[in-house]
């Protein structure tokens, strides 16, 4: 019935606080969601079912967002997906909007607290980024810059890809990739640098 459960976080009129920095830090949506995936974690792998050292993550556009933070704080993962989200937010579409709606001293605030680039380029563990050639929230050239921050990472950029949790959770790449990582599946093709002949577009590709 989408009625908040007791001592649950109130979002003002119904807007999910995503860029709010006046509140203390620990009541912060941002530093409440980022510490809830990882107390989640800890909690996942204490279960007799679950293989502790084959556990991956994957978040889709603030979710990815997220996911960015947390691969570079817990490294126990062996895999990340980020579908949309990636990092360098003041420079890309509706997030720098929203962030520029803010002051220049809050605006500061968030970026040096909660700006995605500045945790993942800690990650060890794969990455796979995927996201569509025109999405409006998070810019290419954006993404592009994340996954240059990573030494493991892997791209998946697909024509006009919409943005909703319906399409983000539509691609089989996700699962392909946590696939491959955690239990050893064929990895994803690999596109090699394209050639373009007239009309025609060539690359190999290889898939092992």
């Amino acid at each position: 019935d989408k009625k908040h459960i007791e001592n649950g976080f109130v979002e003002p009129d119904n807007k999910t606080p995503y860029f709010d920095v006046d509140r203390p830090l620990r009541n912060q949506w941002m530093f409440q969601s980022v510490a809830n995936v990882i107390l989640a974690h800890n909690l996942i792998i204490q279960f007799p079912e679950i293989n502790k050292e084959r556990t991956a993550i994957a978040g889709i556009s603030w979710g990815g967002i997220i996911t960015c933070i947390v691969a570079g704080l817990d490294q126990r993962y062996k895999a990340a997906v980020s579908v949309y989200g990636c990092g360098f937010l003041n420079e890309s579409g509706r997030m720098k909007t929203e962030l520029f709606h803010l002051t220049e001293e809050n605006r500061n605030k968030w970026m040096n607290l909660y700006e995605p680039s500045g945790y993942i380029k800690q990650c060890k563990f794969p990455v796979l980024f995927v996201n569509g050639t025109n999405d409006v929230h998070f810019y290419l050239t954006s993404l592009k810059k994340t996954f240059n921050l990573l030494e493991h990472g892997e791209l998946c950029v697909k024509p006009d890809l919409k943005h909703s949790h319906r399409w983000g959770w539509g691609n089989e790449e996700i699962f392909g990739f946590i696939g491959n990582q955690l239990n050893g599946t064929p990895p994803l093709p690999v596109i090699g640098p394209a050639k373009r002949d007239g009309e025609v577009v060539r690359a190999k590709v290889r898939y092992e």
